[in-house]
């Protein structure tokens, strides 16, 4: 084992780099995610307009790098990361919730890929995410119950009425039967 004086550089090294592939990857979800919600007609027409030549929803990019720029230059730190380690925690125990209630309600539906070791895989994916949530700061869960009436009242006031799924336009494309067992 390394001396604490050695190891401490690797560790700061390693926590600026996780910072930097953190601040590259939350816009780039976060662009990719608005694309589809728009596309669906839950956030406005922007949001889903992509160029021609590149592919690339430009204006969404930077609407989603503005407001994440704000967030950065006006939210501590610590709060944002805790809040992405939180959304993230909540977005892998929703799937995995997801899963086990479409292998239930839905046996019939094909299915592109199935996951290994089910149900297990998934009860410990709950576990593991409820356990990393609770052990989160308090201030967490006020800031997470902040954002998520913010995009509730964005689903209830725009997205509700807008969604191509609420019109009946939506079309469901099956997926390919699973290759694997």
């Amino acid at each position: 084992m390394a001396p604490a004086g050695r190891a401490a550089p690797r560790t700061c090294r390693a926590v600026r780099q996780a910072v930097r592939e953190g601040a590259i990857a939350v816009p780039v979800a976060g662009e990719r995610v608005a694309v589809a919600m728009g596309r669906d007609g839950m956030l406005p027409p922007v949001f889903r307009k992509v160029g021609a030549g590149s592919g690339t929803p430009v204006g969404n990019t930077l609407i989603v790098c503005a407001f994440v720029g704000l967030l950065a230059a006006f939210v501590p730190l610590g709060w944002l990361v805790d809040l992405t380690s939180m959304g993230a925690l909540v977005a892998f125990a929703v799937v995995s919730v997801g899963v086990i209630v479409l292998r239930v309600r839905e046996p019939q539906l094909p299915r592109g890929f199935k996951v290994p070791g089910y149900p297990v895989v998934l009860a410990l994916s709950l576990l593991f995410c409820g356990y990393l949530i609770w052990n989160l700061p308090s201030d967490t869960f006020v800031l997470f119950a902040g954002w998520l009436t913010l995009a509730l009242l964005v689903y209830f006031c725009y997205g509700r009425r807008h969604s191509k799924l609420a019109r009946a336009e939506a079309i469901i494309t099956p997926l390919e039967p699973s290759r694997t067992a």
